[in-house]
């Protein structure tokens, strides 16, 4: 999502509140559930853009202080589900294992000096 398009999901929030966007947002999760258990890739692509646009604006009513702990908590779910993969018998190709161990370890290097992981 572009910038303005960000800022333009801001005017949405400020028009209708928060509360009703919250409201909007569970209303096109369904959707976007039914989609996915029918199989409807066209459906699915719209109802997940909608959803986007809803979590987008969902996140913009956050405090700084909430968008910080929301940015620690996906990057630690994130981490953790690595670490599973990499404890299953997930078995990349050489190239594939290399490319992962080195994004792997680089992005939790950033994380921790940006501070994002708890």
């Amino acid at each position: 999502m572009t910038d303005e398009m960000r800022f333009l999901c801001s005017d949405i929030l400020r028009y209708y509140g928060e509360e009703h966007q919250q409201e909007k947002s569970i209303e096109e999760m369904a959707e976007l559930i039914s989609a996915i258990k029918h199989n409807d890739r066209p459906s699915y692509i719209e109802e997940l853009a909608d959803v986007g646009v809803m979590l987008e604006q969902l996140y913009q009513a956050l405090s700084l202080e909430e968008k910080a702990t929301f940015i620690k908590t996906q990057n630690n779910k994130i981490l953790r589900q690595i670490e599973r993969i990499k404890g299953e018998s997930y078995k990349p190709d050489d190239l594939h294992e290399q490319l992962f161990r080195q994004g792997y370890i680089e992005g939790l290097k950033k994380a921790k000096e940006k501070g994002n992981v708890i």
